[in-house]
């Protein structure tokens, strides 16, 4: 299974696949951040191939950006 994490501040995001659901492939999007209280939040998406991919490119990018400044 995939697993990539990549930090923006406070937010953390987790992409994982594929998962496997009534013979269909899925992937998993998970994003953590903190409520004012400090308390976790989680969102989680569970898209098809194509929006996965073009949201783990983007962090990749961003990332890769982040990095060299």
């Amino acid at each position: 299974m995939l697993m990539e994490v990549y930090r923006s501040g406070s937010q953390t995001t987790y992409y994982a696949g594929p998962v496997i659901h009534d013979s269909v492939e899925k992937y998993v999007i998970l994003t953590r951040t903190y409520d004012e209280k400090g308390q976790d939040v989680w969102k989680m998406a569970v898209v098809d191939y194509g929006e996965f991919a073009d949201k783990l490119e983007h962090s990749r990018l961003l990332q890769t950006f982040i990095d060299c400044h």
